[in-house]
């Protein structure tokens, strides 16, 4: 069981039901909280310390990447009702190729760029679908290659893709495009 901890001032005390109610978070037990997921599974529970004044949310190791994605920005957003202190170091997810450790916070975006390259690096020769910045497929085919903002050395964003379809070797570009494996060879 992985765990990040939230350390906040005592006048925040009264209002952490609400910031987590916020949050969709629901009260399971007197100062327990459950978050789940849209197909209700549950994805972490905080409990709440009003006497040591920290919030701990607990969450399970083996969490697909979207789950973790979506713990990162919630851990963050009910921070910011709280204005605290995040201690995520019993959250280590991995490490990043320098070998300094990843956690739900602390080197996250160095970390999901480190995750993101390996995984389209795995993908070039596989069958693919390129969706646009709104979600819309536009092409699929054989992943030829790929190039990334370069600008932005903090998240991993697609720019452009070259695939070969049906019609050749053909190039999309895009403010950020996604590509997914189709599991077809």
């Amino acid at each position: 069981m992985l765990s990040t901890t939230i350390l906040y001032n005592k006048d925040k005390a009264n209002k952490i039901n609400e910031i987590l109610e916020d949050h969709q978070f629901f009260n399971k037990a007197d100062n327990s909280f459950s978050y789940r997921t849209e197909n209700f599974k549950e994805l972490a529970t905080a409990i709440n310390d009003e006497a040591t004044t920290a919030l701990t949310i607990l969450y399970a190791g083996t969490l697909t990447f979207k789950e973790y994605e979506l713990l990162h920005h919630l851990i963050l957003s009910v921070n910011a009702g709280i204005n605290g202190k995040i201690d995520d170091s019993k959250s280590l997810l991995g490490y990043l190729e320098n070998g300094e450790p990843a956690y739900i916070i602390t080197n996250w975006d160095n970390w999901t760029v480190f995750l993101n390259r390996a995984k389209h690096v795995s993908m070039e020769g596989q069958k693919v679908k390129v969706y646009n910045e709104i979600g819309l497929e536009v092409a699929s085919g054989l992943l030829v290659g790929y190039e990334t903002d370069q600008t932005n050395q903090e998240q991993f964003i697609i720019t452009s893709c070259t695939l070969v379809t049906l019609f050749g070797e053909r190039t999309y570009t895009g403010k950020q495009l996604a590509i997914e494996p189709t599991g077809e060879m």
